[in-house]
C-alpha cells in the first residue's frame, strides 16, 4: 500500500494488494478502524478529511462511509453509486468546498478554486484532487 498525504485535510490510500497497511496520526477513532477493518475486504481508494473534523472513506468501486459531511456530499454519493459509477476521490477545501471525482471524467464541485474547476475540462481521466490550506490545489489525470 502506499500512503501519502496531500495536506492536513486529505490523505489519499491506493491500495494494490488484498492486505493494507497504514499509518496515521490525530485521525478520528472510527475512521482508523474502519481502515483497518478493510483488510482483505476491500480496496481503500480515499480518506477525505474536512475542515470541521468530518470524513469521508471510500473503497472498493463505489463503497463509501461519510461522518459529519455536508448532506448534498452524501447525496450525490448516494446517486453516484446507485447509478452505478465509480467513486474515485473526495477532497475537501479549506473554507469548506468540496470536489468529488467519479467514473471517467465525472465530477460535482462546490466551492472550490476556479483555476481548479476549469482544469477538470481536461480529457484525460480523472483520478484524484486534494486541496492545501491557502488556495492550493492538486488535479491527477491518468
Amino acid at each position: 500500500m502506499r500512503f501519502a498525504t496531500g495536506s492536513l485535510l486529505l490523505s489519499f490510500l491506493a491500495a494494490s494488494t488484498a492486505s493494507a497497511d497504514f499509518s496515521s496520526r490525530g485521525i478520528p477513532d472510527e475512521a482508523s478502524q474502519e481502515i483497518s477493518r478493510a483488510d482483505g475486504q476491500r480496496r481503500l481508494t480515499c480518506i477525505a478529511f474536512a475542515p470541521n473534523g468530518g470524513w469521508s472513506l471510500l473503497s472498493g468501486r463505489n463503497g463509501y462511509i461519510n461522518r459529519n459531511i455536508p448532506d448534498e456530499v452524501h447525496r450525490q454519493m448516494e446517486r453516484i453509486a446507485n447509478d452505478g459509477h465509480e467513486l474515485k476521490c473526495i477532497a475537501f477545501a479549506p473554507n469548506g468546498g468540496w470536489s468529488l471525482l467519479y467514473g471517467r471524467n465525472g465530477y460535482i464541485n462546490r466551492n472550490i478554486p476556479d483555476e481548479a474547476h476549469l482544469a477538470m475540462h481536461h480529457r484525460r481521466e480523472l483520478i484524484w484532487i486534494a486541496f492545501g490550506r491557502n488556495n492550493e490545489w492538486s488535479l491527477f489525470y491518468e
